[in-house]
């Protein structure tokens, strides 16, 4: 589950007061409950404790949620799409990135499993040259 924010400290040798930087995380969304991450280490300065953040919260945004769904075969779902998940849970929801697809054939059909995973999207996106289309919305059924 992805924080949505980061905080870190620097000592004022002014005042003599520890001094809180806090970076908001752009990728959170509202229905993220992460909470904030704040680093026990005091970082010498201000530009130090910003790097700090920035770097945990890159980190934290690597980390990815995963799981797996089974459904009826839909031969449109492929490997490196996005899946919109809803209705699950709050934290659950969102895009995931459909990595291997498993497709079980049999007489009257066939099943497909999805191995998913959060966090990802962004480097795929990035390493892609065409433009992404809008977001297509299938229906699965209940088995």
């Amino acid at each position: 589950m992805s924080r949505t924010s980061t905080a870190t400290k620097t000592h004022d040798t002014k005042t003599g007061q520890p001094v809180v930087t806090e970076l908001l995380n752009p990728d959170s969304t509202a229905a993220q409950t992460g909470g904030e991450h704040v680093d026990r280490h005091t970082y010498p300065t201000p530009e130090a404790t910003r790097g700090a953040a920035q770097a945990r919260l890159d980190g934290l945004n690597r980390a990815t949620a995963s799981g797996s769904l089974t459904s009826i075969g839909r031969a449109k779902i492929t490997a490196e799409t996005t899946m919109r998940l809803s209705g699950f849970k709050v934290g659950a929801d969102g895009d995931y990135l459909v990595e291997p697809v498993t497709r079980n054939y049999w007489g009257g059909g066939w099943v497909d499993s999805y191995e998913i995973s959060a966090g990802k999207a962004k480097v795929v996106k990035s390493k892609s040259k065409k433009k992404d289309g809008p977001l297509q919305v299938i229906d699965l059924p209940t088995m």
